[in-house]
């Protein structure tokens, strides 16, 4: 009897251990967002419909956007992002990004992304741990 407690305690450890590493990692690119990142108006270029594939070859639609801003040095950037369908972006417009100064590829459309959950993941898993041990 022991042992099965035991062996069902190593389960949710190892689960949650696991849950741990992952959203930790995703939290700590959030918080990378949160405390480094820098905002600026971008132009947007173009926007086109195309398709992410998922899990097991299953194609979701999605927005692509084309924007272009200019970073803290004033150097123009031109990147491209993918959104919801859903999502309204005018073309020709005007939209909200943020950015890693330095870094290549890291800017991200304002509010078209929800990153609240990797955080609130990381949470939830390490009271799991905590729990569970």
């Amino acid at each position: 009897m022991d042992d099965e407690n035991e062996l069902q305690k190593a389960k949710y450890v190892l689960i949650f251990g696991l849950a741990f590493l992952i959203s930790g990692f995703l939290a700590l690119n959030e918080v990378r967002y949160m405390v480094f990142a820098n905002a600026a108006d971008a132009k947007v270029m173009r926007v086109y419909q195309t398709e992410e594939v998922g899990r097991r070859g299953r194609r979701i639609p999605k927005l692509g956007v084309e924007y272009q801003f200019n970073d803290k040095a004033g150097a123009p950037v031109t990147a491209k992002n993918q959104v919801n369908v859903e999502t309204v972006i005018p073309e020709g417009g005007s939209i909200r990004v943020e950015y890693l100064a330095g870094v290549k590829d890291s800017s991200r459309i304002i509010g078209a992304g929800n990153a609240a959950w990797p955080i609130g993941g990381f949470v939830v898993s390490l009271l799991g741990l905590t729990f569970s041990s």
